[in-house]
């Protein structure tokens, strides 16, 4: 346990949280959902673990250091694990079809291989005290093992990596659009933040210097208030520098919603919507059926029907 409490207690949080990541991950991965459902309740008791872990940093709740725990400790990591593993197994055999066990064998074997390696660790780490010259050989294992055991843990990224190019396993063009529109507007809020307080601290110099909790209050207010504006700034720039197709797909939308206010002319109409399905879809060629506004028996017999309207153009 480090001297500084501070920092220990630092150190706490981000462990815990990481962990309920990799949780977390095993509970969702691919869909994005929990099966079985009843798996959420786990993700409950781990903040509640957490929150133990954080009170009582002492005691069979740490997992401060994950290689040098003992053995209790690792039965109960283990069984945190098996949680997860059980979440992927019942996936992968009562939900998953053909094409997304496809996607997702690989990952699950770069996982499995990462339990296996840690699930050996700790009674490997164990069993040095019972060899000849132990201290030499513990002193070997812990300068050799955790290190072979990270490279190992890069099985995980490499295998997703793969999954994702290979059998397109997410819409990676989604994944890339809203990581720079997030991280975009995470700096944008950090550095607005920052000055406002910055700001404010300096107008309320003097006879306002008391006030600082007024003034995070104030400058947490404004961020909250610009969030949603900005986000949708920033997205409308991503997409026009970085997805020019989808932003002309939105943006050709939005004048045919504007025509559809005003305009009462179904040639015009037509026309228009061929125009917009051509520009968004860009498809071979385009069709366009209307129904008559009448049903056929309501001509008379001596007076064909005519024809519904139709309109195919080649693109």
């Amino acid at each position: 346990m480090l001297a500084n409490p501070g920092i220990a207690f630092i150190g706490i949080i981000f462990k815990s949280v990481g962990l309920g990541l990799a949780f977390l991950f095993l509970y969702l991965f691919p869909a994005g959902f929990y099966a079985p459902s009843w798996i959420r309740i786990f993700l409950l008791a781990w903040v509640v673990w957490a929150l133990l872990w954080l009170i009582f940093p002492q005691s069979i709740f740490s997992f401060q250091d994950p290689f040098n725990i003992d053995l209790l400790g690792f039965l109960l990591l283990m069984a945190w694990w098996s949680i997860g593993i059980f979440a992927q197994i019942y996936r992968y055999y009562r939900v998953s079809g053909p094409v997304e066990r496809q996607q997702t064998k690989l990952v699950t074997f770069g996982a499995a291989i990462v339990a296996v390696a840690y699930t050996l660790y700790v009674p490997l780490r164990q069993m040095m005290a019972f060899l000849p010259r132990s201290n030499l050989a513990e002193v070997v294992f812990t300068m050799v093992a955790p290190y072979i055991f990270l490279v190992m843990v890069m099985a995980i990224p490499i295998t997703i990596t793969f999954s994702i190019f290979r059998y397109r396993l997410w819409d990676i063009e989604l994944i890339i659009r809203r990581t720079l529109v997030y991280s975009a507007l995470t700096a944008t809020l950090a550095v607005i933040y920052l000055g406002t307080v910055l700001l404010l601290q300096s107008l309320m110099f003097g006879w306002l210097s008391r006030l600082s909790s007024a003034v995070l209050a104030l400058s947490t207010l404004v961020v909250a208030a610009l969030t949603n504006p900005l986000r949708l700034r920033i997205q409308r720039d991503i997409d026009r520098r970085f997805f020019r197709q989808r932003y002309d797909a939105e943006k050709a939308l939005e004048a045919f919603s504007a025509i559809l206010n005003d305009e009462v002319d179904m040639d015009v109409l037509s026309n228009r919507l061929m125009v917009v399905v051509e520009e968004t879809v860009q498809p071979t060629f385009v069709g366009l059926w209307m129904a008559p506004l009448t049903p056929p028996t309501a001509f008379p017999e001596h007076e064909p029907p005519k024809p519904p309207l139709t309109d195919q153009r080649k693109v």
